[in-house]
């Protein structure tokens, strides 16, 4: 089979890191992989390394205008889907606005994985969203929120019942270090950007109502984008200085 693997880049982001494990799981299980991403072969080629990795690089005008990323690359699926004439094909879409999916060959077997809610609160961005899932319903694609806050996210902006599916993780074995809480120090560390959707004040809420005793050994430290909403908000309900911001 031949999956098709359409995103923004493969190297960066949290979406970037589940499309890895996924390709490389497709890989293992005999499948033909193509990726169709902003970034260089070189760099693809390198983070995964296979004979059976197929890539195709958009326009680098897609990078600065994503809203109309399947526009500037209908010439790329027109190719793919030339090249793979008689195959059976998988186009996978990672979050539909990033990706263009509107723009896209008509296909019955095409996926749109969606990673979030709306990617921007600018009108015509809310516009071409909505658009698109619509149009992805209409042609039976199948949509999958890989939480269910995306899933309930979406049902309350088109009704109906949508299917979360969790991120992929991998599941070897590990073994694992069991500490002893009154002797060792430990840091946890949430990196990601500091939003809502990714749950960060579940993870300082969380660290409020631990015991004195574990406080004094372990840290929590937020690594990535914040707005000074949030950066504020960790100051004024966040007072410990077991709680870190960076």
């Amino acid at each position: 089979m031949v999956i098709v693997h359409i995103l923004s880049s493969l190297l960066n982001g949290g979406v970037a890191s589940v499309v890895n494990q996924l390709i490389i799981e497709q890989i293992n299980n005999g499948n033909t992989v193509v990726v169709v991403s902003c970034d260089s072969e070189i760099d693809v080629q390198e983070k995964i390394k296979s004979s059976k990795l197929t890539f195709f690089r958009c326009s680098y005008l897609s990078q600065k205008f994503p809203t109309i990323f399947g526009i500037l690359n209908r010439r790329i699926y027109k190719k793919i889907l030339n090249i793979y004439t008689g195959s059976q094909i998988f186009f996978h879409y990672h979050n539909p606005i990033a990706c263009g999916a509107i723009f896209s060959p008509i296909t019955k077997n095409s996926i749109c994985t969606i990673h979030g809610q709306l990617p921007s609160s600018r009108k015509i961005t809310t516009f071409l969203w909505k658009k698109t899932i619509k149009r992805i319903v209409k042609n039976n694609y199948s949509v999958v929120g890989v939480s269910k806050f995306t899933a309930h996210f979406l049902e309350s902006y088109f009704g109906g019942r949508f299917l979360f599916i969790h991120n992929g993780v991998n599941t070897v074995k590990k073994n694992v270090n069991r500490y002893n809480l009154n002797e060792t120090k430990f840091n946890i560390v949430f990196v990601g950007y500091l939003d809502e959707l990714k749950g960060w004040k579940y993870a300082a809420d969380a660290y409020m109502l631990l015991p004195e005793r574990i406080k004094k050994v372990a840290t929590i430290n937020f690594v990535g984008q914040a707005s000074k909403t949030v950066v504020e908000e960790i100051k004024k309900n966040y007072k410990h200085e077991g709680i870190k911001y960076f």
